[in-house]
Order: structure tokens, then sequence, then C-alpha cells
């Protein structure tokens, strides 16, 4: 996990690929010596509410399955 002290905090890195370039419609190719790249450490919170006996229906199924998915509202089969 990246320093939370990082977060919102915008950054800049320099990537130097060996072998890239752009093909152009007229099918030139330019070599890509160094690019730029811009990116930003964020967090999201999301809170979900689970149907608990939906829940343990799909524990006990995947369980006995071997199969692991949990989908929430997944019909099941009485």
């Amino acid at each position: 996990m990246a320093n939370l002290g990082e977060l919102n905090t915008p950054k800049t890195e320099v990537i130097e690929p060996e072998n890239a370039f752009i093909v152009l419609p007229t099918k030139e190719k330019l070599k890509i010596k160094n690019f730029s790249v811009l990116w930003e450490l964020s967090r999201q919170e999301l809170s979900i509410s689970v149907d608990a006996m939906d829940f343990v229906h799909a524990v006990l199924e995947d369980f006995g399955s071997g199969n692991i998915e949990y989908t929430l509202n997944k019909e099941h089969n009485k």
C-alpha cells in the first residue's frame, strides 16, 4: 500500500520505453523516446447493504460447490 500521506498529491512519472512507436496514417513510424504520466493517489469509500440470508446461502453454496462467487440479489432455486 502506498503512503497515505501522499493521498491527493499530483505525481509525474517519466517512462522511457525501449521499442515504442506511433504509426501515422501514412504508415510512417515515430519513435517514442519518453512520455510523462500524471497520476494521483486517491481513496474512495463505498458502503453496501447485503441481505444476511442471501449472503449465508451464497457462502454455503460456494462451500459446497467449491466455486467462489457472490452476486447481490442473486436468484436462488428453492
